[in-house]
């Protein structure tokens, strides 16, 4: 029961190593989504008014 548990904690410690980047990747695209989101209007307003 050991070895199942040592094996299951190794599995878990290898899916997170390769969760962490997918995750970080996702949130600035996320984040990146969001900012032009505010500034492409912002943008426009200018080519308006100007």
């Amino acid at each position: 029961a050991e070895f199942y548990e040592e094996e299951t904690e190794r599995k878990i410690a290898a899916a997170m190593s390769f969760m962490e980047p997918l995750i970080t990747i996702v949130l600035g695209v996320l984040i990146a989504f969001i900012v032009a989101s505010i500034i492409l209007p912002m943008f426009d307003m200018y080519s308006i008014i100007g």
